[in-house]
C-alpha cells in the first residue's frame, strides 16, 4: 500500500513548467483564431493575432532562461488583457472576449499566490483586475449605448469566434483548477508530514528514540482518568538509573556517554516492553517505564541489557546486574 501511494504522489508544477503551459495555451488559442479571422477577412483581429503570438515567442525565448522568477508570466498577463480589451471594444461585446479578462482575472490570483510573487507585483497585479474591471464596464456601457460594431452582423463570425471563446475560456479554468486542486493536495500532505516531524520530536527523544518526559506525563495523566473512570486498576511505574554515568562522561567523553544511551535505547525499544521513557538532564539521564509490568518481564528486561551491554542499572533502588 505505501509503494502505491507513493506512486500516487506528484508534486506541484513547476514554474518553468507552468510558463511553458501558458505559453502554449495563449499560442493555440491565438493560431486558431487566426484562421477564423482570415477566412473572414478581418484583417485588424489577423495583425492583432499575429502581433500577439510573435510577442509570446519573444518573450519566451528571451525571459525563460535568464530569470527564475514571475517576468514572463507578468508579461503575459499584460499582453493578453491588453489584446482581450481591444478585442472586446473593437469587435463588440458579443464576441465575449471579456470573458477572457475574467478568466486571466481569476488565474493571475491563483498563479501569483501558487508561486510566491512579491507583494509589490501581486499587489500592482489586484490593482490592475480592478481597473480592467472597470474598463470592461465602460466597454459594455458605450456598447449599449453609442457604439455600432459592423461585425456584429456578420451572425456565423459571431457565433464562431463566440464559442470558440467560450470553451477556450472552459478548458483555461479546468486546467488551472485541476493544477491548483493538485498543488493544495499536496500542499496539505508536507503540512501533515511537518504536523507528525513535530508531533514525534516532542515525544520522543532525539538521541535515544525512546519515549520523551512530555510523553510519560501525558500517559500517566490518560491513564489515572482511565482508573477514576473504573477502566483501569492498577499502574505500575519503574525507574532505571544508569550507574556512575558521569563518571563514563568525564573519563571518555561526552560522544562516549551518548553512546551508551544510543546503545541502551535501542535494547529498550527491541524488548517486549516497548514502552521505556527517557528524562533528565545534560550530564545524568534516566530511562523510565510505565506499564503493567511483572517480575518476569524485569527479570527479561535484565537479561538482555546484561547480555549485551554490561553496564551497572537500578531498578527500585536494586541492582539488577
Amino acid at each position: 500500500m505505501e509503494e502505491k501511494d507513493k506512486k500516487r504522489e506528484y508534486k506541484p508544477i513547476d514554474l518553468r513548467t507552468m510558463e511553458t503551459l501558458i505559453c502554449i495555451m495563449v499560442i493555440l488559442v491565438h493560431f486558431f483564431t487566426i484562421f477564423f479571422y482570415a477566412h473572414y477577412r478581418v484583417y485588424v483581429m489577423l495583425v492583432a493575432n499575429i502581433i500577439s503570438i510573435s510577442a509570446y515567442i519573444i518573450l519566451y525565448l528571451g525571459l525563460w532562461r535568464k530569470n527564475y522568477d514571475l517576468s514572463f508570466i507578468t508579461h503575459v498577463y499584460f499582453i493578453s488583457q491588453a489584446h482581450s480589451l481591444f478585442c472586446c471594444a473593437y469587435l463588440g461585446w458579443r464576441f465575449n472576449y471579456y470573458m477572457y479578462c475574467i478568466s486571466i482575472i481569476a488565474i493571475s490570483v491563483f498563479v501569483f499566490y501558487m508561486y510566491k510573487g512579491p507583494d509589490r507585483l501581486i499587489k500592482m497585479v489586484a490593482l490592475v483586475n480592478i481597473g480592467i474591471l472597470a474598463v470592461l464596464g465602460v466597454i459594455r456601457y458605450l456598447d449599449i449605448k453609442y457604439l455600432d460594431h459592423p461585425y456584429e452582423k456578420n451572425e456565423k463570425l459571431v457565433e464562431t469566434v463566440s464559442t470558440y471563446n467560450v470553451f477556450m475560456c472552459a478548458i483555461f479554468i479546468i486546467i488551472i483548477t485541476l493544477i491548483m486542486i493538485q498543488s493544495m493536495v499536496y500542499n496539505n500532505k508536507i503540512m501533515e508530514q511537518q504536523a507528525e516531524m513535530l508531533e514525534y520530536m516532542t515525544d520522543y527523544d532525539n538521541l535515544t528514540k525512546l519515549k520523551s518526559r512530555r510523553n510519560l506525563e501525558q500517559y500517566v495523566r490518560n491513564y489515572m482518568y482511565e482508573m477514576r473512570s473504573g477502566s483501569k486498576k492498577m499502574l505500575t511505574l519503574a525507574l532505571g538509573d544508569i550507574d556512575d554515568f558521569k563518571h563514563v562522561n568525564d573519563t571518555y567523553g561526552h560522544q562516549c556517554g551518548d553512546e551508551v544511551l544510543v546503545k541502551i535505547g535501542e535494547l529498550l525499544n527491541d524488548n517486549p516492553l516497548k514502552c521505556a521513557t527517557v528524562a533528565g538532564g545534560v550530564v545524568r539521564r534516566y530511562l523510565l517505564h510505565s506499564l503493567w509490568i511483572t517480575k518476569a518481564a524485569f527479570q527479561s528486561l535484565r537479561s538482555c541489557v546484561k547480555r549485551w551491554l554490561p553496564i551497572p542499572l537500578n531498578m527500585m533502588e536494586q541492582s539488577l546486574m
